[in-house]
């Protein structure tokens, strides 16, 4: 089972209302489950894609249980522990030579920006919150967004855009981004760094809309 199946299971649990201690068995169970299983786990975008999502999941949750806070606390420290042990790693990763697998990064990145965001993690972990958006604001600023068609991994991606292509997209793309960023001007975090990056992401969508209206 894969760190989004327990994130869809939280969910479900969620959406059917199921109360009691069955429920609370449940919640503590899957959540041992993660804390013991994830520092095992080779971490990937994808893997913080999961991870970000059982987090949520488990915030739906109001309950006062001990147990149940316990174990939110515990996650919570295992995200930022995470973090913190593959940041540098992450940071490394992001070159101005996209490749379309970039993108996965990118949405990576925003991912876990938003979590600690809207979990209010982040005010216990500003250091490493501020070094996450730098990273990302860094890269927006000072690197290309277009895949050239040669480093496009479906060969006929490659026949379809011959001068390259740039993901306009929520999910992979820089839509993702693009709200992490406005989300942290709207709560007054924002630096000149990330205004120049909201900035240069606007001026893309703008120029990219101006193109197909042509």
């Amino acid at each position: 089972m894969n760190l989004r199946n327990h994130s869809s299971l939280h969910k479900l649990f969620y959406s059917l209302k199921i109360t009691g201690e069955q429920y609370i068995d449940l919640k503590l169970y899957y959540l041992e489950q993660i804390i013991k299983y994830f520092p095992k786990k080779n971490v990937t975008m994808s893997v913080f894609n999961g991870l970000t999502g059982i987090g949520y999941a488990i915030n739906y949750s109001d309950d006062k249980n001990k147990k149940i806070q316990s174990l939110k606390y515990k996650f919570n420290k295992l995200y930022i522990s995470v973090i913190q042990k593959y940041r540098k790693k992450l940071k490394r990763s992001l070159t101005c030579h996209l490749v379309e697998a970039d993108y996965d990064l990118i949405e990576g990145y925003t991912a876990i920006i938003l979590y600690l965001l809207n979990t209010d993690i982040y005010q216990d972990n500003k250091l490493i919150f501020n070094y996450l958006v730098d990273d990302l604001t860094n890269f927006i600023n000072s690197g290309s967004f277009c895949i050239k068609s040669e480093k496009m991994i479906l060969p006929y991606l490659s026949k379809m855009y011959p001068s390259g292509a740039v993901n306009f997209s929520l999910s992979h793309g820089l839509a993702g981004p693009l709200s992490a960023l406005t989300e942290i001007e709207r709560k007054r975090m924002g630096s000149a760094n990330s205004k120049k990056a909201i900035s240069k992401l606007l001026s893309l969508y703008n120029d990219n809309n101006t193109r197909g209206a042509s």
